[in-house]
């Protein structure tokens, strides 16, 4: 990608796809206002075939005025919202539960205004000034201001007009993980798994191996779990509902995925990929590595994870290198070095 600004221009390597003949892929970033070109490179010396397509969602940028009476009148045009904010804010905090319930109040009539619609992209735009959590702000903006898993979900991009019912798919895909990762086998089924995040602490034989390809991945997080577990440990956010919030890095910045308690399992209630074996209805279970492995599936679906696959579903995470992981789940540096 080429910045032009006056005379002088700045280039930036979005991404290298280093694989051919595969599914369509999407590259997101954040950019600041201006001029840009896109020009794309073959891979080596490889002649190939593409087509490229640009969307563009405008973010509306914070206010640095303070959250005032005045600044709600002035910024937050639907009564319903503005109320409904300025009471929740009151705290000076706009966590988790209030931001769905800001979301969910948008719905009535049916239908999302554009005047909702502008509200609750205001609202994301200030997530600091309200002091919401990092990954409040995160999962809001792939609500209201979409995200590329949003349009391979089928769900859609929220717009002026959409449905209450695509809203609150929207909801549940973000903050409650109702969109599950398709699995390798119709066979396979998903089943409320009982058991807790972590059992007598974190430890790297917490990690078995299922029917999935995933060894990179999971050794990745046993390796994490022998040397530094708090890196897993900080990877989980319980909401208290059943649910977890996954955090990941994309470049060293940190991008969420929530996933709920149901794991795929075998006919006989046995989840078949991480900790494979474990019966879904042992008290005992611990979950983090399963939750952990189905988080990195629904992650593919966001464009930039996965270079061969960009699906919500447990094959897109078969085969890959524990640098690009290692990266991903703990936000470090790292190198390889081929050995001879």
């Amino acid at each position: 990608m080429l910045t032009c600004n006056s005379s002088i221009a700045t280039v930036t390597l979005l991404k290298v796809r280093k694989v051919v003949d595969r599914p369509p892929e999407s590259i997101s970033a954040t950019l600041n206002a201006g001029d840009y070109f896109v020009r794309v490179f073959p891979y080596g010396s490889i002649n190939t075939n593409y087509n490229l397509s640009l969307t563009a969602t405008s973010i509306i940028a914070p206010s640095l005025d303070p959250i005032t009476t005045q600044w709600y009148g002035t910024n937050i045009l639907d009564v319903e919202i503005r109320d409904l904010t300025q009471n929740l804010a009151a705290d000076n905090s706009l966590n988790r539960n209030d931001t769905i319930s800001i979301f969910r109040v948008a719905k009535d009539g049916g239908l999302i205004s554009a005047d909702e619609l502008r509200d609750l992209r205001t609202i994301v735009a200030n997530a600091n000034n309200f002091g919401m959590q990092d990954f409040v702000r995160v999962l809001s903006d792939k609500v209201v201001n979409g995200n590329v898993a949003n349009q391979k979900s089928g769900i859609g991009n929220l717009f002026a007009g959409s449905s209450d019912t695509q809203m609150e798919s929207l909801i549940g895909k973000w903050f409650f993980g109702s969109d599950r990762p398709t699995t390798l086998s119709s066979s396979h089924t998903y089943r409320e798994i009982n058991g807790s995040l972590f059992q007598n602490g974190i430890s790297a034989d917490d990690v078995k191996q299922g029917q999935l390809g995933d060894c990179y991945y999971l050794a990745t997080l046993s390796s994490i779990a022998q040397e530094k577990s708090s890196y897993i440990q900080d990877m989980f956010i319980d909401n208290g509902d059943n649910t977890f919030t996954v955090r990941f890095f994309n470049n060293n910045v940190a991008d969420y995925v929530t996933v709920d308690r149901f794991l795929p399992t075998d006919s006989q209630g046995r989840l078949v990929y991480a900790s494979m074996g474990a019966s879904a209805t042992n008290s005992l279970n611990e979950l983090w590595v399963a939750l952990a492995e189905k988080a990195y599936a629904q992650l593919a679906e966001s464009g930039w994870s996965r270079d061969a696959d960009s699906t919500d579903s447990y094959g897109a995470i078969e085969g890959g290198w524990m640098t690009d992981t290692i990266k991903q789940v703990t936000g470090l540096t790292t190198s390889d070095r081929q050995a001879s």
